[in-house]
């Protein structure tokens, strides 16, 4: 054994139906030129043909395959790669990015230099090149230009490397049921935004997480509309519903959107409350509704005016910006309606709590 080989990095990388991104994924991770990695691939229960490309990757040495008998979300996948890894430090990353050559290197690299606890990048270009998909990929890179580096208090695991001892100390990623009356055994875990709260927890406990422009990666984004207005309500359904778990979440700042999550939902409320002038009401009605739903639409039109200069050097010029603006507006509808669902989520979720606790009660004092 080399004694004089540096710590361990474990690469985690957790799929289901990737058989489209997987393949790219693996071999970028195959390029890597760093001398002391390993990588834990984690079907789970995928029912593709991306299995068959993750055994292939793993006849070579130092790939691993974990298999999950039921689709249990990312975070149990994920926290089922990290008991598997023998790495002193862990780095994540989806299967549908592409990871550049150096980006182990790097990362060694700047959790030396830096002293930071947690460091994660973002995407520097979509692989596809789909108006939707060009869109999303300058929008994220956008929002992210101006984030509070080191003061995060979030982390993506598209992107994202870390001491093992921080992640422990933290518990791992929240593993979490909005229904647990059901069997936890074959029910997929609340999951999508489970970065986002294990960054927060890693916050609380004093844990510095830099921000770096200098290692991005290559995102394969949805290249359709229909595609893109789905992530953006999953993304804000699990948002709203981290809120529930961790009410602290309110008053950081996301790393998807990059904006402070207490505007974001100002804006929501406004939008929500805007049909309630729809009730009999008379003239006096059409008023609220026009104050309420034209201030959430004049507070989005401000903030992505800087947006539109922005894509005016990025190669959608000839979409046109009356196009870019509608399918803002439309992205943030559908942003509003997560919200709406990540709350009734939370209720539910919450309430089984409180009725699970009363039963409980009723049978210890029986």
């Amino acid at each position: 054994m080399n004694t004089n080989l540096p710590p361990r990095i474990s690469v985690i990388v957790p799929f289901h139906k990737a058989q489209g991104t997987l393949a790219p994924c693996l071999q970028s991770l195959e390029r890597q030129s760093d001398p002391a990695y390993e990588v834990i691939i984690v079907d789970d229960h995928s029912p593709d043909d991306s299995g068959e490309i993750a055994k292939a990757a793993c006849e070579k040495e130092d790939f691993h395959l974990i298999e999950l008998p039921v689709n249990k979300g990312q975070a149990v996948a994920r926290n089922e790669g990290v008991k598997a890894a023998s790495g002193e430090i862990l780095a994540f990353v989806d299967a549908d990015v592409v990871v550049p050559d150096g980006w182990l290197t790097t990362y060694r690299r700047l959790l030396d230099e830096s002293g930071a606890d947690v460091i994660c990048g973002g995407y520097l270009v979509s692989k596809g090149s789909a108006p939707a998909a060009l869109f999303a990929s300058h929008e994220a890179f956008f929002r992210r230009l101006n984030l509070p580096s080191p003061q995060l208090r979030t982390l993506t695991t598209a992107n994202c490397v870390m001491y093992r001892e921080v992640f422990e100390e933290a518990g791992g990623f929240p593993e979490y049921y909005v229904d647990a009356s059901r069997n936890p055994e074959t029910q997929k875990a609340a999951c999508m935004n489970e970065d986002s709260e294990l960054g927060f927890i890693i916050a609380g406990y004093g844990r510095k997480i830099l921000w770096t422009n200098d290692n991005h990666v290559k995102h394969l984004f949805k290249d359709t509309w229909r595609g893109y207005l789905a992530q953006q309500r999953a993304a804000s359904r699990a948002g709203a519903l981290s809120v529930f778990r961790f009410p602290g979440m309110l008053f950081t700042r996301d790393l998807y959107s990059g904006e402070p999550i207490v505007p974001q939902l100002a804006v929501t409320l406004l939008m929500l409350l805007s049909p309630l002038a729809l009730l009999p009401w008379g003239l006096q009605g059409l008023w609220v509704m026009i104050l309420l739903l034209g201030g959430g639409l004049l507070f989005l039109a401000l903030y992505h005016l800087r947006f539109f200069f922005y894509l005016g050097s990025r190669g959608m010029e000839s979409y046109g910006r009356h196009r870019i603006f509608g399918w803002m507006l439309v992205a943030r509808i559908v942003w509003v309606y997560g919200v709406a669902q990540g709350t009734l989520d939370g209720i539910r979720m919450r309430l089984g709590h409180c009725l699970r606790g009363r039963s409980l009660n009723r049978g210890e004092g029986s």
